[in-house]
């Protein structure tokens, strides 16, 4: 029993936290490219509100939903249905523009350093 409950922590860590350590970086390197790097801290300062006040009243909100109806299937539904609306606003993001996109920031850059301008 205990060995299984070992070998469902660690299959529950490698699942879970490869893709969320990944997050992170993914996170930046698509903002970057799609908004530029100068924006990055902006709309990073800009999108943690939202996400902040989304972590600090949700439960409580699944929770005020569980007092009401003793169940959380309304919670996990608004949960899913946030997560829909949150793919298809994704699905619909223009895709960066070709002066925006993250090598040919980094070329120009490099390009002005060995130039001298």
């Amino acid at each position: 029993m205990f060995l299984s409950m070992i070998l469902g922590l660690i299959l529950y860590v490698v699942i879970y936290g490869c893709p969320y350590g990944a997050f992170s970086p993914l996170r930046a390197s698509v903002m970057a490219d799609h908004f530029g790097r100068r924006t990055y801290g902006a709309i990073t300062a800009v999108q943690g509100i939202p996400v902040a006040l989304c972590a600090g009243l949700g439960p409580l909100a699944a929770g005020w939903l569980y007092d009401g109806l003793h169940h959380y299937e309304v919670a996990f539904w608004l949960c899913a249905a946030a997560f829909l609306l949150a793919a298809i606003g994704i699905a619909f993001t223009p895709r960066p523009k070709e002066q925006y996109a993250g090598s040919g920031q980094v070329e120009s850059v490099m390009d002005e350093e060995v130039m001298g301008g």
